[in-house]
């Protein structure tokens, strides 16, 4: 497993744990909560598996779809909270990229 798949797992998990009260999601059993990013991730792999680039997430999502994985796994809104704290890149990177990138998370908890 890469670094970049770890940090992004671990930081899922420790958002699970902190604000799993809060929302409403569709995995019940708190002790599932630590498996939620490697779904999210496997929901990910799916949408690349059936070429779903540029379909609506909503989309994916309605019942009368032939792919119930996405409604089985998770709620979309649970998914959506999800994919704000994925990243797919290094620091290097993002150094390169992102000029407040040491003080992105404490900007953007402040932004809200």
């Amino acid at each position: 497993m890469n670094t970049i798949h770890k940090t992004n797992l671990k930081r899922m998990r420790e958002i699970l744990l902190t604000e799993n009260d809060e929302i409403n999601d569709d995995i019940a059993d708190s002790k599932n909560s630590d498996l939620a990013g490697d779904y999210d991730i496997g929901l990910l792999i799916q949408s690349g598996v059936n070429l779903n680039n540029y379909e609506l997430l909503s989309e994916r999502w309605v019942i009368s779809q032939r792919r119930p994985i996405y409604r089985a796994t998770m709620s979309l809104q649970y998914f959506k909270h999800l994919l704000q704290f994925i990243r797919f890149y290094d620091r290097q990177h993002r150094n390169k990229s992102d000029c407040l990138a040491r003080i992105r998370s404490i900007f953007e908890t402040f932004a809200k």
